[in-house]
Formats: C-alpha cells, sequence, structure tokens
C-alpha cells in the first residue's frame, strides 16, 4: 500500500481528534501522527509487534492497543467510502455500469466471502476452527463493477457455517425483508420477460430470485450451460480481484493474523475501507487489474504474480448451501439470461469456445 502525503493528511484529519491522547506527569504521548504511522506500517507490511517497536520505538503492548483503536477510527471516519446503494437510482447506477463493463444485465454486484486465518484464539475451544480445521474468522462482502467494497460483513466464528453467516448478515436480512429498496423486475435488452435484479454468487451462495450463480457440474463446450457459466465466472471475475489486490496492498493477510477475533474483524474492516479510499483517489496502473482483449483472452493483473501462495484468505466452502423455496423464480431467471447471452443483443463472439 502505498499513500501520497496528501492522503495521509487527509486520514489524519479525519482520525487525529480520535486517537489524541494527553500527556501524563509520566511519559509523553504517541502522537496522532505516530499512531496512524504506525497502523498503516502494521496493516501494509504485516510486521509483527516487536519489529515495529524496533522502528517506532514504542513498546509492543502500547503498539496493540494503539492498532484497534486506530483502526476502529478509520472505520467510522471512513464510512462513506463503503455503503450500499439507498435508492433504485443508486441500484440502477450499479447495474448500468455492470452491463457497460462485464455485458451482464441487471446485474447489483457481486457477493463472496473468505475465511481469514487467525493465530489460535485464547480460550477459544473450537467455536473458530472452520471446515479446513484452522482458526479464521468470516469475512462476507458484495462488490461492484468498479472493484469497489459496497458492503462488508466481517467476524462471524470461523465454526459457523457457510449458510449460516450468509442468512445472518445484515445485507441478507435486508434483502429477503425487501428493504434494500433495489428496483422491480424489468426486461433484459432485447427480451420480453421481466426478470429480478440480482447479485451474483459462487458455490457458497443459495440460488434465490435475487442471488443468481452458475448451473452445477461439467457441460459440453458451446452448450447453453457452458455459455452461462462461462458468462457468470466472467462477471466474477472482479471480486476475485478485489481480494487479490486486498491481500496485494495489506501483507497482514499474508500470514495467520496475531491479534484476538475482536481486534482480527477490526483490522479487516480498516483495511477494506482504506483499499476503497486508496482506489479512488489513486491512479489506476494499467495492469493493475485483469484485462481481457477483444478475443476474450484474459492477461493476469499485477497483483496474481506478486501474491503467490501468501495469501490467507480462504473461500467458503459452499458444502451447506440451501436452495429456496422460491427457486422456480430463480431458475426462471437463470433460464431468462442464457437466452439473452445466446441472443444478438448479449451475445460474445468467443463465448462458445470457452
Amino acid at each position: 500500500m502505498s499513500l501520497t502525503s496528501t492522503d495521509f493528511e487527509y486520514l489524519l484529519n479525519i482520525v487525529g481528534h480520535k486517537i489524541a491522547k494527553q500527556d501524563t506527569n509520566y511519559r509523553k504521548a504517541v502522537s496522532p501522527v505516530e499512531r496512524l504511522s504506525i497502523t498503516l506500517k502494521y496493516l501494509s507490511s504485516g510486521n509483527s509487534f516487536s519489529s515495529l517497536c524496533d522502528v517506532f520505538k514504542v513498546s509492543p503492548q502500547l503498539i496493540s492497543s494503539i492498532i484497534p483503536e486506530v483502526c476502529d477510527a478509520l472505520v467510522e471516519g471512513l464510512s462513506d467510502y463503503v455503503k450500499i446503494p439507498r435508492s433504485q437510482e443508486g441500484w440502477r447506477e450499479i447495474a448500468d455500469e455492470y452491463l457497460k463493463r462485464w455485458q451482464i444485465p441487471n446485474c447489483l454486484g457481486l457477493m463472496d466471502g473468505k475465511h481469514i486465518k487467525l493465530q489460535c484464539p485464547p480460550k477459544s475451544g473450537s467455536d473458530y476452527i472452520n471446515y479446513k480445521k484452522y482458526f479464521s474468522i468470516v469475512l462476507f462482502a458484495l462488490v461492484d463493477a468498479d472493484y469497489n467494497f459496497l458492503y462488508a460483513n466481517v467476524g462471524c466464528q470461523g465454526r459457523i457455517s457457510d449458510g449460516g453467516v450468509f442468512n445472518n448478515s445484515a445485507l441478507v436480512r435486508l434483502l429477503n425483508d425487501n428493504e434494500l429498496n433495489i428496483p422491480h423486475k424489468t426486461p433484459l435488452p432485447g427480451r420480453n420477460l421481466p426478470v429480478p435484479y440480482f447479485f451474483l454468487g459462487d458455490d457458497a451462495f443459495p440460488l434465490q430470485p435475487h442471488i443468481i450463480k452458475a448451473y452445477d457440474g461439467n457441460h459440453t463446450m458451446g452448450s447453453s450451460k457452458r455459455v452461462f457459466n462461462y458468462r457468470v465466472c466472467r462477471g466474477r471475475r472482479v471480486v476475485e480481484n478485489v481480494f487479490g489486490q486486498l491481500t496485494h496492498k495489506f501483507k497482514i493477510f499474508h500470514r495467520p493474523i496475531q491479534l484476538i477475533p475482536e481486534k482480527a474483524t477490526t483490522v479487516t474492516l480498516a483495511c477494506i475501507h482504506l483499499f476503497n479510499y486508496i482506489k479512488r483517489t489513486a491512479a489506476t496502473h494499467q495492469n493493475e487489474y485483469d484485462t481481457e482483449n477483444n478475443q476474450g483472452e484474459v492477461f493476469p493483473g499485477e497483483w496474481r504474480r506478486h501474491l503467490e501462495n501468501d495469501s490467507c484468505l480462504d473461500n467458503m466452502s459452499g458444502e451447506d448451501n440451501q436452495t429456496s423455496d422460491t427457486t422456480v423464480t430463480a431458475e426462471d431467471t437463470r433460464v431468462e439470461l442464457t437466452h439473452y447471452f445466446l441472443s444478438s443483443f448479449g451475445g460474445l463472439e468467443w463465448q462458445y469456445n470457452q
């Protein structure tokens, strides 16, 4: 992660008053500048408290209290950088951008979830042991077409099933209660049947009227289901790049986080808010994300070369997702999307060879 002096001053301006401490008769307080510097160095480098102590001449014990406090202040101060739309027009803008960039209509964003590795939390028993048998908390996120986080829920215990994480998130509760204010059904371009606006998920999520995912199984090249799955996977490349970039910029995710779950949650949320802030204020380099030519050939982004196998973010399992009672409607949407992908309005020249 690289910040300009202007960016640093902006962050200091929004959190400085929240993290400032008074000098005492016994010692001089660590300044807001130092507190912010320590925290940003920790997030970007993943260095241990002892190594930060050597650099900043602050005790590891004090560093352990500074970092969560500054991260809390960053999340609060940057809250406007991670938020879902509150109006139908806002959702339509996201869908329009997704259609423009990835040629999938009615798409409101991409759902994905990751297990974040932790060092064994004290006295946690098996609460945080996930399906891969290591300690974790879960990050559930929604991402838009332009590589921004729209929503993030962090901190669910690793042992909780993926279905439980999904169903207990505030976003899904709002969705199920029809409180997200998403637009009404509308026909796809060149089609007549009104279909719902939806989120794209993967196997970790249930098929529902507002959550669409690829067909199960392998399908013959050129078949309608193979084309559909290619288009969905192509569209979901965005979220893969987002998590790859998050891990590339914040090396705290390169090894198990050595904090209690509550503090690891705060650290993760701070990274997400900083990710959006940096993306909107810094120039995007040409090869930063995966790119695609006009024949569908994909060129890997720079983050893939640097990341290799260092990421401590793992996929959700997808073993326990439950099919909704209303999958007839969801299946109708999937069929209508397939027709659209095969039509002159929605087809891509190279999709039959994938």
